[in-house]
């Protein structure tokens, strides 16, 4: 099934981190992946060192200094094991939210690292990827990638670097977010703390050990798209990231469902499919990199 075929599709747009009676773990059909994803909610408590203007997830009732990140690993455990199961059974395509899709959700593209929150500012995340790890292989699913879908903020942490050769020696993955090439337009849209030099040097660290794909959000802000100053610009990051380093691609992306990350006065709006495409193109003429874009 192909991208236009799965946009047609209501699940996809349906990426609700709540899921019967899970804590954790949530199934979804997934443009990028082309299918059934099995997330991962590792931030629950919403704790997140980014907040993008472009945010699906509602913060405004969250506080970061009285949230810690409790989390049950045995509990996660359990519920992705029912989900893995309740895919390969057919269990899953009996729910009403997965109605039309067919075969999909018989066939788990990936278990996606991908919450309320960054998934590596969790403490839990390499005990988690050691049961995602566990799972997959327990039910032989070869095919299946893991996905850790970041922000790059916390890379350069000992603990996610220990946890990385394994991560990618059992088929992982990394989509990593650049939405930006300057620092101001950086802090405009992921409204971060972070410095923007920290993120790219970690994505320049992590690409020249590991293959991963960039991902970007394309959108309208206050009616303007990104300036063409501006693209140029993030394409001068993207050649600089993949000079002595592994870019599989550019996943090109823009605004599909309901945002809570704008300020008083400010307003998004997606993108067409040719602003897109032509976004995509000016990349790709820039840095020879592939890119798909996601509507």
């Amino acid at each position: 099934m192909n991208k236009d075929q799965l946009r047609k599709i209501s699940a996809v747009e349906d990426h609700n981190r709540s899921f019967q009676q899970f804590h954790y773990v949530y199934p979804v059909i997934s443009r990028r992946s082309k299918g059934l994803s099995i997330g991962i909610n590792l931030n629950p408590d919403k704790v997140c060192n980014f907040n993008c203007i472009y945010c699906e997830v509602d913060r405004s009732h969250c506080n970061h200094k009285n949230s810690p990140n409790i989390l049950s690993l045995d509990i996660l455990k359990q519920e992705l094991e029912s989900l893995l199961i309740a895919a390969k059974n057919g269990q899953l395509a009996k729910d009403e939210k997965f109605a039309g899709t067919g075969d999909l959700t018989y066939h788990i593209k990936d278990i996606a690292f991908s919450g309320d929150g960054e998934p590596t500012l969790s403490t839990f995340f390499p005990k988690a990827v050691e049961i995602a790890v566990h799972l997959k292989q327990k039910f032989n699913l070869t095919q299946t990638k893991v996905v850790l879908i970041t922000n790059a903020t916390c890379l350069h942490r000992l603990n996610i670097q220990d946890i990385l050769p394994y991560f990618f020696k059992n088929q992982g993955e990394i989509w990593a977010k650049l939405d930006a090439g300057t620092e101001d337009y950086y802090r405009k849209i992921n409204q971060s703390k972070v410095p923007f030099d920290r993120v790219l040097e970690n994505l320049k660290q992590a690409a020249q050990s590991f293959p991963f794909y960039i991902q970007t959000m394309f959108l309208k802000l206050n009616g303007d798209v990104m300036p063409s100053e501006e693209i140029l610009t993030y394409c001068e990051k993207l050649k600089w990231l993949a000079a002595g380093g592994n870019i599989l691609g550019i996943q090109a992306y823009t605004i599909a469902r309901r945002t809570f990350g704008t300020k008083d006065g400010d307003k998004l709006a997606p993108l067409t499919k040719p602003e897109l495409e032509a976004i995509g193109e000016t990349i790709n003429t820039q840095t020879g990199l592939s890119v798909e874009c996601f509507f």
